[in-house]
């Protein structure tokens, strides 16, 4: 079974999508966890459900930090390898 969580910026899609992983205790997906530094959004974690595994994803053109492995650019948005 696949699940897609929809909607509008910052309303709980990642929470719904943990919580429903939680509860039903099987299959596997990614969230996205948004980082914060100085209460201004740094850019987006990854997160693998079964292992909790987290890796840096995204983040902003302007603001890469010196051990960022570039893989693709997309607007405003730097991805990590």
């Amino acid at each position: 079974m696949v699940f897609f969580i929809i909607g509008r910026v910052n309303s709980g899609k990642s929470t719904k999508l943990l919580g429903l992983y939680k509860r039903k205790k099987c299959g596997d997906g990614f969230i996205l966890k948004k980082v914060h530094v100085k209460q201004k959004l740094w850019g987006y974690r990854i997160r693998r459900l079964s292992t909790e595994e987290e890796e840096d994803f995204a983040t902003w053109r302007d603001n890469i930090p010196k051990k960022w492995h570039e893989a693709f650019v997309y607007g405003p948005f730097s991805f990590s390898k």
